[in-house]
C-alpha cells in the first residue's frame, strides 16, 4: 500500500535512503509544490519516493521530478520500486514532462525505468556546495 509520508516514517525512511544511496539526511524537506509518500508492505515501511511539481516558464509547461525511489535492501526484488513508479506517474498525469535521475552503476533500476517509458536524456549535471 502506498500513502503519504508522516513524520512518525522518518527513522525508518532515514534508514532506507541511506542504505540507497548512502546518503545521511537530517529531515524530510516539505514545501507545498513536494508531495513524499511509503510503501507499506504489512505495516511495515519499506519504500520512498518523493515528487517535486514546478512549471517551466521557457517551455510553459507543467513539469515533475521524481525523486529518492528507495526500497529497503530486504524488500528488492518484489517490483515495490515498479508499483511505487507507477503511482508516481499517475500522480504527474497533469505534468507534460517527468524527470528523474539514477545513478549509472544501479542497472536494474535503470531497466525498470526504461521499461516504463524513460529515456536516457543527454546532459551534464553539474552541483556546486556553497
Amino acid at each position: 500500500m502506498i500513502r503519504e509520508y508522516n513524520d512518525n516514517d522518518f527513522s525508518i525512511v532515514k534508514n532506507i535512503i541511506y542504505t540507497s544511496f548512502n546518503l545521511n539526511i537530517d529531515n524530510i524537506y516539505q514545501a507545498s509544490n513536494v508531495e513524499s509518500f511509503v510503501y507499506e508492505d504489512d505495516g511495515k515501511v519499506v519504500g520512498y519516493l518523493n515528487i517535486t511539481k514546478d512549471f517551466d516558464v521557457v517551455r510553459n509547461m507543467k513539469y515533475a521530478w521524481i525523486n529518492f525511489v528507495c526500497v529497503d535492501p530486504n524488500s528488492r526484488g518484489r517490483g515495490i520500486g515498479k508499483k511505487m513508479m507507477i503511482f508516481a506517474m499517475e500522480k504527474c498525469s497533469d505534468c507534460k514532462l517527468i524527470r528523474l535521475t539514477s545513478n549509472p552503476k544501479k542497472e536494474v533500476a535503470n531497466r525498470m525505468y526504461s521499461e516504463l517509458g524513460f529515456e536516457i536524456y543527454n546532459t551534464n549535471v553539474f552541483e556546486r556546495n556553497n
